[in-house]
């Protein structure tokens, strides 16, 4: 059965303040109102996420609560460190220790790592400013197969600055 995988940049955030740490940055009001956006398309396109996985950074946190909000989704968000500090390979096990009865998953975290793990998948270069989706079909049974080489598609790239 397909999965669909959606790799999302947080929103733009905040930088008013010199002194405060990367991690803790709040969203901007572009943030706040792109999050929303992007969650009623994803509502709108049929992909509701089953499970949605989060960089721990504020930024990040805000995105998922807006963008849940706006999807329908109905579940708790998780919050995994690695997605902050990370690299592709901690993105990837991230992903591949879903649960098989998810069908889609909203990753939502941070570039340069996003990027990466998009050309990795679909072999596309693809910008990814923020509050972006790339939609990536896996037709693969298991999410572990993501680690290995999985048969992959991209659906689509759903940029909130494009949405109406």
């Amino acid at each position: 059965m397909e999965r669909i995988l959606l790799l999302m940049r947080h929103g733009k955030s905040k930088w008013d303040d010199e002194d405060l740490a990367d991690h803790d940055r709040p969203l901007a009001k572009r943030g706040k109102r792109d999050s929303e956006r992007v969650g009623q398309e994803l509502d709108s396109a049929g992909w509701t996420p089953d499970v949605i996985l989060c960089s721990t950074a504020k930024r990040a946190a805000k995105t998922a609560k807006r963008v849940a909000k706006n999807s329908g989704y109905k579940g708790d968000v998780l919050y995994q460190p690695s997605l902050y500090w990370g690299d592709v390979r901690a993105y990837l096990q991230a992903v591949s220790a879903l649960d098989d009865d998810d069908h889609v998953a909203l990753l939502i975290a941070h570039n340069p790592i996003l990027e990466e793990l998009a050309h990795t998948l679909t072999k596309k270069r693809i910008t990814m400013p923020t509050c972006t989706v790339v939609a990536v079909q896996l037709d693969e049974k298991h999410w572990r197969s993501i680690a290995d080489k999985p048969d992959t598609k991209l659906l689509t790239v759903l940029r909130a600055k494009e949405l109406a």
